[in-house]
């Protein structure tokens, strides 16, 4: 196999991993990677003078396989087809594959696992934010309401005493009004049910 620091490889070899199932398969999808960048580029590419002789040749002939896979846009599909995530393809490449540059992949493959955490990160802090937010949301709500049922319950108390409805009982019955409707009037003039004032009405009579 070849080591870090071996000769050139133009086009990847994969059959240097047939003794390593693994590598070997994820090896052969890169050979066809870099080698469809390599046809893609010379679609377009104009030929060069080349040597003493100034033979026409492509620069794309020369470029080593592992230099057209540092193309993120070139690694990413790879690494899709592999069924892998990008900076395992790029790790397995470094580390397993081993070209002359792998040191590139070593650092591409730590920085681009960086960067998946990070969005993964945000990604749970913006769900947990907008979670927390709901929550708070709520929390407030129902602070306000329970606040509201208080103060009423306060202000029926304080307007609505025993002592109180007793009192306005005796001037409606002394006015004329029938007792069967002094409770429905009682209730809509203090802002409360027509049970609240007969429960005060019988909390006076029992006082007394």
């Amino acid at each position: 196999m070849l080591g870090y620091a071996g000769p050139v490889e133009i086009e990847l070899d994969a059959s240097r991993f047939s003794n390593d199932e693994e590598t070997h398969v994820i090896a052969v999808v890169v050979a066809q990677h870099a080698e469809n960048r390599r046809r893609n580029y010379r679609a377009k590419e104009q030929p060069i003078k080349q040597g003493l002789l100034e033979i026409e040749g492509y620069w794309s002939d020369s470029v080593p396989w592992y230099e057209w896979m540092t193309e993120p846009q070139i690694l990413q599909p790879c690494a899709e087809e592999c069924g892998l995530p990008i900076f395992e393809l790029a790790n397995v490449i470094a580390y397993q594959i081993r070209p002359q540059n792998w040191q590139v992949f070593s650092w591409m493959g730590m920085a681009l696992q960086g960067s998946q955490y990070e969005e993964i990160l945000t990604e749970s802090l913006s769900k947990h934010a907008t979670a927390l937010a709901e929550l708070r949301g709520k929390q407030r709500m129902q602070a306000s309401e329970a606040g509201r049922a208080s103060g009423k319950v306060r202000s029926e108390n304080v307007r609505c005493t025993p002592e109180k409805v007793a009192k306005e009982y005796r001037t409606l019955m002394a006015t004329g009004t029938e007792e069967r409707n002094i409770a429905a009037k009682l209730a809509t003039r203090f802002n409360v049910t027509a049970n609240h004032i007969r429960k005060l009405r019988k909390q006076a009579r029992d006082q007394t």
